[in-house]
């Protein structure tokens, strides 16, 4: 085994409810969320019969019924950890474990290829912000999605448009009335100067000029915040930079801000609770009113940021982990989705 043949490696074996089975989430504890997807993708399935869209139903069932990890152990604890390697996904656009897959994607290529903005932009500084509209009826979602479209056009279009580049992304929410509520999350770029010229927005600004872009007769509620680095990320940086005998390079800072951001822009266009709660009638609205919308776009010096990442029809999307796993590969197993315990599970051997 090389430089780690004097480790004692053991592969976890926790116990199932009668014993005969392993349990995925106890074996790997960082993969216990997929259990959660996964059924979530047994009521989505469920929910698109009930709503005639029987073609997607058994696509959406059948998804990711097995997970293949390798097993790899690190070189100097020989900790047996799991990962993946390889499953079959259906990449039906609202199923719950194929949206969970692609925002795991999305928010990877982007914290992949911002450093490099970083670099040509080295004193940019970066904003969080919200643009909201009235809740509209499901059935009107798609025209409003194209006058939220034309909209931001006209927004990013103005003489005063601050921002140097953007990532913006659709997101859909269901009102306890059954209505829609669409609205935008949207990463801008901004010089540093923006926070202590006169190209500074404040709130109430930003809420007049996304008025006049979408031409209504009403206030908009919009939000805005200074993406900045949370305390327990500063921290833990600083302890990661501490080891290593170092102080946190400025370029880790920006970073380190910019993952909670990310994450926002980066994640499902709409829950699956959401999705669900509306019953079926609702559920086949919704499906039919954003077939083919663009959930994420980009545009200035974003544009085409995420581009190199885009996603093919054969790719199956397998594990994309922040916490990236190196160690040797010492073993495989599979993991077989159980609807009587609603779990990922192996069968004991012997």
């Amino acid at each position: 085994m090389g430089a780690s043949s004097a480790i004692s490696i053991s592969t976890p074996e926790p116990q199932g409810k009668d014993g005969s089975l392993i349990l995925l989430r106890d074996a790997s504890p960082q993969d216990a969320t997929a259990d959660d997807h996964k059924a979530w993708a047994d009521s989505m399935a469920e929910a698109l019969g009930e709503a005639g869209l029987l073609k997607a139903a058994p696509r959406v069932r059948d998804c990711a019924e097995a997970l293949f990890f390798d097993l790899i152990a690190d070189a100097t604890t020989g900790e047996i950890r799991h990962r993946l390697r390889s499953a079959t996904y259906c990449h039906y656009r609202h199923c719950p474990i194929c949206q969970w897959r692609r925002s795991l994607r999305n928010k990877a290529m982007l914290l992949t290829n911002l450093p490099r903005i970083l670099d040509q932009y080295p004193t940019a500084r970066f904003v969080l912000l919200t643009l909201t509209i009235k809740n509209c009826h499901v059935s009107d979602l798609r025209e409003t999605a194209k006058a939220m479209t034309k909209g931001f056009k006209r927004l990013i279009e103005r003489k005063d448009w601050p921002a140097l580049g953007w990532v913006r992304a659709f997101e859909v929410t269901r009102g306890e009335d059954g209505s829609a509520h669409p609205h935008y999350h949207v990463l801008l770029m901004v010089p540093a100067s923006y926070f202590t010229g006169r190209s500074y927005v404040p709130k109430r600004q930003w809420e007049e000029r996304w008025r006049e872009a979408m031409r209504l007769d009403y206030d908009p509620m919009c939000d805005v915040r200074t993406v900045k680095v949370s305390a327990k990320r500063l921290e833990a940086l600083q302890e990661a930079a501490a080891a290593q005998g170092r102080e946190p390079t400025a370029q880790e800072l920006r970073m380190a801000a910019l993952i909670g951001a990310v994450s926002e822009v980066a994640k499902y266009s709409t829950k699956a609770s959401d999705l669900l709660a509306g019953g079926p009638e609702w559920l086949a609205q919704y499906v039919e009113q954003v077939h083919c919308l663009k959930i994420i776009t980009t545009g200035g010096a974003l544009k085409g940021i995420m581009k190199d990442f885009a996603e093919s029809d054969g790719d199956d999307l397998v594990h994309i982990s922040e916490d990236h796993i190196e160690g040797e590969d010492v073993g495989k197993v599979a993991y077989h989705w159980r609807r009587k315990v609603k779990a990922y599970a192996s069968k004991r051997k012997g």
